[in-house]
């Protein structure tokens, strides 16, 4: 996909949705990777000026979002009773909403493998914004799109290349 193309898709999904969920992988860099909302088209512009050649970018068309909202102790109460009522599946606690003064690096996000650790982990972010969801699946063709940050050239490939 061509970085015009890219963010053409992008602006069309956010002229659908109110936020796109975006996953970022750093590349040598021991596994490092982050997800957040887009909000704008300024976002999306802001975090491809701000990303390094070879960062790969991971747009999902579409996510689970199973609750978000300020955390309180009855946000988190009515959140573990929701996850009690089913078998319990990883899921990740997204904390920032990315915008154009934040760096990719300021995105926040937890994963949460057991009821307990979804308790422990909205319990040490009380009073922050954050959106619940169920880890989305980065290699599913049919719900996502990627590019690999084009260098200064224009070429875009993968980390280990460079």
């Amino acid at each position: 996909m061509t970085l015009s193309n890219f963010k053409h898709t992008v602006f069309d999904l956010l002229k659908k949705n109110s936020q796109v969920l975006a996953f970022v992988r750093i590349p040598n860099a021991a596994n490092t990777n982050y997800y957040f909302f887009l909000k704008s088209m300024k976002d999306v512009e802001s975090l491809l000026n701000n990303s390094n050649p070879s960062d790969s970018i991971t747009i999902f068309k579409s996510i689970d979002i199973l609750d978000s909202g300020i955390i309180t102790e009855a946000f988190i109460k009515t959140i573990l009773t929701t996850t009690s009522n089913y078998s319990f599946d990883p899921e990740l606690v997204v904390t920032t909403h990315y915008n154009h003064e934040l760096q990719k690096e300021d995105a926040e996000h937890e994963y949460a493998e057991s009821t307990n650790q979804l308790k422990e982990v909205l319990t040490k972010l009380m009073g922050i914004y954050i959106t619940l969801i169920k880890e989305p699946d980065f290699l599913d063709d049919e719900n996502t799109f990627h590019i690999y940050v084009p260098d200064k050239n224009g070429i875009s490939k993968p980390g280990h290349s460079y």
